[in-house]
């Protein structure tokens, strides 16, 4: 068995003409984790990471996390996040 795992979370509703409100993306973030049933001994890798909380939220439950953007803000607000709550391991 590997000790890596890959990440995508796409919240997406099909049919859905609204944005989601930051409460519905958090329940949906819950869920995510939920599924995932970490390890602490995996890494994980949060593609297209935006704003980076999946990576924030995942972070306390894996030996690392590897989050991407395309978007230099992007991972400039991941780091900032990740400052914020006295994450150090993404």
């Amino acid at each position: 068995m590997s000790d890596s795992i890959f990440v995508h979370s796409v919240l997406f509703v099909s049919g859905l003409n609204r944005v989601l409100s930051r409460y519905e993306v958090l329940v949906h973030l819950q869920s995510l984790l939920e599924l995932l049933d970490s390890q602490p001994d995996w890494h994980a890798l949060d593609v297209a990471t935006g704003a980076g909380h999946t990576a924030a939220s995942l972070a306390p439950l894996v030996k690392h996390v590897t989050a991407v953007d395309l978007t230099p803000e992007m991972i400039e607000e991941t780091r900032r996040l990740c400052e914020e709550r006295g994450i150090h391991n993404v």
